[in-house]
C-alpha cells in the first residue's frame, strides 16, 4: 500500500535559517518528537550517499533503520531515502517568501507492513498529515527561541496569521490510486460499489438529479451526457425520476465495463469511452452535460478544457457536482469515508479527493475561463456542492 502525504507550511523565518534544520538529521530531534536518535555512519562531511543510523520512537516501540542522503540543493531541496517501515523517501523543498519560507514536505512509503499494517488502515492520510504538520509548528518555536537567544529582548516579527501557517487549504498535487496506469479489478469493483453508497449522502447523486431536472424544465425527449459515469448510479437514479436518454461516458474502459453491467437493460442508456478534455460529440448535441466527482481529478488547465468541452456540447447548461476544499469539508469527508468504506482505493482516494478539490471561488474562476458562469448552486455547507453553469 503506497502512501504519499504532502505537507505545506509557511515558516516566518528566512530560508537560510530554516533549511539547515531540514538538511541535518542531527537536528531533527529538536522539532520532530518521533526522532529518538541519529548518528552518521560514513566518515567525513555529509554529502550525497552519506548514511545515518536512525532510531524513531512509535509509542512504546523503538524502530531502527538507515537514512541516506540522495539529493541536496542548498537552501532549496533535500531528499532522503530510508529503510524506515513507513517513509521510504522524504523530500523537503524550500521557497523564499519575503522574510519567510514556504516548505513543501513530501513523505512517501508503504505503511502496510510491520506494526503499521493495521494502523495504515485505521489512520487515514489526513491524520498522518496533521501529525507531520506539527513538526513545522515546533520548528518555528525552535527558530523563535534561537533568535531570541542570539538577540536577547528582541521580539520576533511574525507575519499576520500566527507562528506558522500550515496550509490545509493548499491543493495537493498527490495522485489518487484511481488515476494510476493500471487498476486492480477487485479493488476497483469495491471502490465503485462504495462510491455508489457514499453518493447517497447529502450533496451526492440526488443533488445532481435535482439540478438536472430543474435545468431540463419539462423539455421533451432530452439527451444527457454523464461525464465520468463511474458505476452508473447517476443515470440509474435519473431514469427513475423521468424518461430521458443518457450517454454514460468514462475515460477508463475497465470502469465503463462495470457501468455497462450495472446499467444493462435500462432503456435509453448508451455507453461511450470519452475523455472529458476532448469529448467526441458534436456541438450542442446534448441538452445537459453532467460530471460528478470528476473535476478534482484534473489539474487547473485540464479543468478549463473539460468545462469548455462540456459547454460546447451542451445546449442548456453544465452541471458539476464535486467536493469543495477546506478544513471542515476535509474532516466531514474523512469521517464519512472511514465510516462507510473498507476498500483500499476508497479509503486512500476518498480523503485525498478532499485535498485535491477546488474551492468554490477557484472553480468559478476556472469556469469563467471556459466561458461559463454560475446560474445556481446548492448550499456550500456540505462537503459536496452541485453547481449549474450556463
Amino acid at each position: 500500500m503506497h502512501r504519499r502525504v504532502d505537507v505545506r507550511a509557511r515558516i516566518p523565518h528566512p530560508v537560510e535559517r530554516v533549511f539547515p534544520y531540514l538538511a541535518d538529521p542531527l537536528r531533527w530531534h529538536e522539532f520532530a518528537p518521533a526522532v529518538a536518535h541519529r548518528r552518521q555512519i560514513d566518515p567525513g562531511p555529509a554529502s550525497v550517499g552519506t548514511r545515518w543510523l536512525s532510531t524513531d520512537r512509535i509509542g512504546p516501540f523503538r524502530v531502527h533503520f538507515v537514512d541516506r542522503l540522495v539529493e541536496r540543493d542548498r537552501n532549496r531541496c533535500v531528499v532522503w531515502d530510508s529503510s524506515s517501515p513507513w517513509n521510504a523517501r522524504v523530500t523537503y523543498r524550500c521557497t523564499p517568501d519575503g522574510s519567510a519560507t514556504r516548505v513543501h514536505a513530501i513523505y512517501e512509503g508503504d505503511p502496510s507492513g510491520w506494526l503499521l499494517g493495521p494502523l495504515g488502515v485505521i489512520v487515514p492520510g489526513f491524520i498522518a498529515w496533521w501529525i507531520l504538520s506539527g513538526d513545522f509548528r515546533r520548528l518555528t518555536r525552535v527558530l523563535d527561541a534561537a533568535g531570541e537567544q542570539a538577540e536577547p529582548g528582541r521580539r520576533i516579527a511574525r507575519p499576520t496569521g500566527g507562528s506558522v501557517a500550515i496550509v490545509p487549504g493548499a491543493r495537493t498535487i498527490a495522485h489518487e490510486l484511481l488515476d494510476g496506469e493500471q487498476l486492480d479489478p477487485h479493488d476497483l469493483r469495491i471502490n465503485l460499489r462504495e462510491m455508489a453508497r457514499l453518493n447517497r449522502l447529502p450533496g451526492g447523486v440526488a443533488a445532481s438529479v435535482r439540478a438536472t431536472l430543474d435545468l431540463l424544465d419539462g423539455s421533451r425527449d432530452p439527451l444527457i451526457l454523464d461525464v465520468g459515469t463511474g458505476s452508473g448510479d447517476y443515470p440509474r437514479r435519473l431514469l427513475r425520476a423521468r424518461p430521458v436518454r443518457v450517454i454514460a461516458s468514462d475515460i477508463r474502459p475497465e470502469i465503463l465495463a462495470v457501468a455497462e453491467r450495472n446499467l444493462h437493460g435500462l432503456e435509453g442508456v448508451t455507453l461511450a469511452e470519452a475523455d472529458a478534455r476532448a469529448l467526441p460529440f458534436a456541438d450542442e448535441s446534448v441538452d445537459i452535460a453532467h460530471a460528478s466527482l470528476v473535476v478534482h481529478h484534473l489539474e487547473p488547465d485540464e479543468v478549463v478544457r473539460a468545462l469548455a468541452e462540456m459547454r460546447r456540447v451542451a445546449r442548456r447548461g453544465v452541471v458539476i457536482n464535486d467536493l469543495r476544499r477546506g478544513t471542515v469539508p476535509l474532516v466531514l469527508t474523512a469521517l464519512s469515508v472511514l465510516a462507510l468504506s473498507r476498500g483500499r482505493y476508497t479509503r486512500h482516494d476518498g480523503v485525498l479527493s478532499a485535498r485535491r478539490a477546488y474551492t468554490l471561488p477557484e472553480l468559478d474562476d476556472l469556469a469563467a475561463s471556459a466561458g461559463l458562469a454560475v446560474a445556481r448552486r446548492t448550499s456550500p455547507l456540505w462537503p459536496r456542492v452541485t453547481t449549474v453553469f450556463m
